[in-house]
């Protein structure tokens, strides 16, 4: 698996409690990352999903 270096500001005493609480934070911000790219891509199949229904339906009134 390659990487790619990601640099992030974040507040000074969010990452002062995070080393004071060896918080991993390179893994929480993959995994927040990794949790916020799979709800983008279920939002985009679910209104995919609901516009081929709205066009079947559609279809459905003109030829039925």
């Amino acid at each position: 698996m390659s990487t790619e270096v990601l640099s992030v500001r974040i507040r000074k005493e969010l990452k002062k409690e995070a080393e004071r609480l060896n918080i991993n934070v390179k893994n929480v911000v993959e995994k927040a990352l990794a949790e916020a790219i799979e709800q983008a891509k279920r939002k985009k199949l679910s209104e995919a999903i609901n516009t081929l229904l709205l066009e079947m339906g559609k279809s459905l009134k003109m030829n039925g």
